[in-house]
């Protein structure tokens, strides 16, 4: 997805969009909707044992129809425990991280499916991770390799892991936009998170006269697919990684 997409400017804000919408009761309503197709996933990862039970039914003298029925409601069962906690996840996640005002921004705040959070002084946050993970093909290996991206806000309170980054992200270009957006500057007076409180040393200058800003920092993983091996499972692949950081 081109970065531009990512980081899209509005007038009064920078905004890095992970997932459109959100930020309303009725986006969270739809986002937990959704939750009640991901549960269906619940009783597929709780196959085997469900499989188990059947098995020891049938063993034990159960007919046909009763193992079918005590398997079916373990599988209901396991759907209806699962909903509530996959739609909350879904609701957690989130959509976008608002920059205030649009160029060097002092605030920030994080918007999930069901409504924004508070601003927060952009001194909370203290590092932007770009995690890029690339798997190599060994070779002979007739599938291709993949690549991921993860991004981590590491603020002040905890981190915040937004994944994942749409496929085909460039992560240099993704970082290079995020260090260009993150500054620090004094609110002017009635702009957009003016409200929030920066810290003493939020607006503080470098050495050097310019004001310094979260660190950001790309962190790339190479890592070559494990060739399986006859009758001795699967080996170790070989991994590689580098860092690059700026800010």
């Amino acid at each position: 997805m081109p970065v531009n997409m990512l980081v899209s400017r509005r007038p009064d804000s920078t905004d890095l969009v992970l997932r459109e919408g959100g930020g309303s009761r009725a986006w969270a309503v739809g986002v937990a909707l959704t939750g009640v197709g991901y549960a269906l996933l619940v009783p597929l990862v709780l196959v085997v044992p469900t499989l188990l039970v059947a098995l020891w039914l049938a063993l034990a003298g159960a007919d046909g129809e009763s193992t079918l029925a005590v398997a079916g409601g373990i599988a209901g069962a396991e759907y209806l425990i699962g909903l509530p906690f996959v739609a909350a996840y879904q609701v957690r996640r989130i959509r976008r991280v608002e920059f205030a005002p649009a160029e060097a921004p002092h605030s920030l705040r994080l918007v999930r499916a069901g409504r924004p959070e508070r601003w927060l002084p952009i001194a909370e946050l203290e590092q932007v991770r770009l995690e890029h993970t690339v798997v190599e093909p060994y070779p002979g290996d007739p599938r291709p390799g993949r690549a991921t991206l993860a991004l981590v806000l590491v603020l002040r309170g905890g981190e915040e892991r937004l994944t994942p980054v749409a496929p085909g992200t460039d992560p240099q270009r993704l970082a290079a936009a995020l260090e260009a957006l993150l500054g620090v500057a004094e609110p002017a007076p009635g702009q957009r998170g003016a409200p929030v409180p920066a810290t003493p040393d939020s607006s503080a200058p470098e050495a050097g006269g310019h004001p310094q800003g979260p660190r950001v920092e790309l962190v790339t993983e190479r890592v070559v697919r494990a060739k399986p091996q006859r009758g001795s499972g699967w080996t170790s692949g070989g991994s590689a990684s580098a860092g690059s950081g700026g800010g």
